[in-house]
């Protein structure tokens, strides 16, 4: 099986200042609902429910998702926005194959998408920079189509040896 793009992220249309989102893999029986601050897993019957209720739509296709990104919201903060973090989803959208290890398929991460969670315009601002540093090719990840982990931030011996992920590798 080949890598794709399995995960699909809907937002919300219409919305001002509170942002919602829903984010899917396919095959998978459960899906993530980002609103207000907090995550849920929701099963995919609500989440096809929300999507028609209120009306979700498909704003990106990714291969990965790197994981909630929380920042100082800094001058918006003394601006009277009254929030003090802003909230981005960061989501590989790009990727290129550079080798396998054993079972496992190593990838260059080449492009990333940073999705504000608040949907203020002035947020791609304050995050063009960090997003050009994901995607400049420098970061990596493994992937394999039977569910095994496969540690890159390790040689062979240590994986042999049970060692810890090194943290080193990895932000």
């Amino acid at each position: 099986m080949v890598l794709g793009k399995n995960l699909k992220f809907f937002t919300r249309s219409g919305q001002e200042v509170v942002s919602s989102a829903i984010l899917e893999q396919r095959g998978n029986q459960s899906s993530i609902l980002l609103e207000s601050n907090a995550i849920l897993e929701i099963g995919s019957d609500e989440a096809e429910r929300l999507k028609r209720t209120w009306n979700y739509k498909k704003t990106v296709d990714a291969y990965a998702c790197l994981g909630i990104l929380q920042l100082n919201a800094g001058l918006l903060a003394s601006l009277g926005d009254g929030q003090d973090t802003v909230l981005f989803l960061a989501l590989v959208t790009g990727v290129t194959s550079v080798g396998k290890i054993g079972e496992a398929e190593i990838f260059r991460i080449t492009q990333v998408s940073l999705l504000s969670l608040r949907n203020h315009s002035q947020d791609e601002e304050r995050v063009a920079e960090l997003r050009r540093l994901l995607s400049s090719g420098m970061f990596y990840f493994s992937w394999n189509d039977n569910n095994e982990t496969n540690d890159i931030t390790l040689c062979a011996q240590r994986q042999a040896n049970g060692a810890p992920t090194d943290s080193r590798f990895f932000w």
